[in-house]
């Protein structure tokens, strides 16, 4: 969640509107990395599987795939899935 409470109340709107359609929807308010968030709930969720999306090719990938896919590659005891974002 956002620090800033206007962000705060527009996710509780939303989370309302979307319960409606009969959505399970949990806010969660991050207190580490965003890898170290990602891996937290895989395991809370006891997630099979992790997917991320990447963007990048080649050379360029290095640069810019980001840390939290690095971070979740890195220290994931469960199988991770890269997903390329569709090329233009």
């Amino acid at each position: 969640l956002p620090e800033d409470e206007g962000q705060k109340a527009k996710l509780a709107r939303w989370q309302e509107e979307i319960a409606q359609d009969g959505i399970k929807v949990s806010l969660h308010e991050p207190t580490g990395t965003v890898a170290e968030e990602i891996l937290n709930q895989a395991d809370e969720l006891n997630a099979d599987l992790i997917v991320m999306g990447t963007h990048g090719h080649g050379a360029m990938y290095n640069l810019l795939v980001g840390s939290a896919t690095k971070g979740v590659l890195k220290h994931s005891t469960r199988p991770v899935l890269l997903v390329p974002a569709p090329k233009p």
